[in-house]
């Protein structure tokens, strides 16, 4: 069964999410939400195996976390 982990805004964070999961070797699948004129734009749900959900979303906060500049605080 599959997990909605998290929400991305638009397919470009969605992909670059779809990365970090792939090569932390987790297997994931992106679903269209919304979509919008130009198709980039819209939600976008990130899912995973419901048994690497918890893996899976340590990655995706780390990532994001890192990507604000904030690790430090984090760990």
């Amino acid at each position: 069964m599959w997990k909605v982990i998290y929400i991305a805004r638009n397919i470009n964070i969605a992909k670059n999410i779809e990365k970090v999961l792939k090569k932390g070797e987790i297997a994931v699948t992106l679903r269209k939400v919304d979509i919008i004129e130009d198709g980039l734009d819209g939600n976008v749900e990130i899912l995973v195996p419901q048994f690497e959900a918890e893996e899976a979303i340590h990655l995706v906060n780390r990532t994001l976390l890192t990507l604000e500049g904030i690790e430090e605080d984090y760990e």
